[in-house]
């Protein structure tokens, strides 16, 4: 499905430089960094905020809750779902 996408193919025809794989190892590797570093935000904030979830709570709810304990830049909504 990817392979469909035109950013993919300009990529995979360029044949110096680095290849595909590497490419979207390094977004991973990126990704998963990001992730890791929002999640342990995400556990501070809410030992700090002393956050008690109810199954009531809407992701908007959660965000408030914890804005003010979040550094800069603000993490993506993926992350703070998971």
């Amino acid at each position: 499905m990817i392979k469909d996408f035109a950013a993919y193919l300009a990529v995979s025809s360029n044949t110096s430089g680095s290849i595909v794989k590497d490419l979207f190892t390094d977004v991973m590797d990126e990704l998963e960094k990001q992730y890791l570093d929002d999640k342990s935000q995400i556990k501070d904030a809410v030992r700090m905020a002393e956050i008690g979830l109810t199954l009531a709570w809407t992701l908007d709810d959660f965000k408030v809750a914890i804005a003010k304990y979040i550094s800069s830049p603000p993490m993506s909504d993926t992350n703070l779902k998971v």
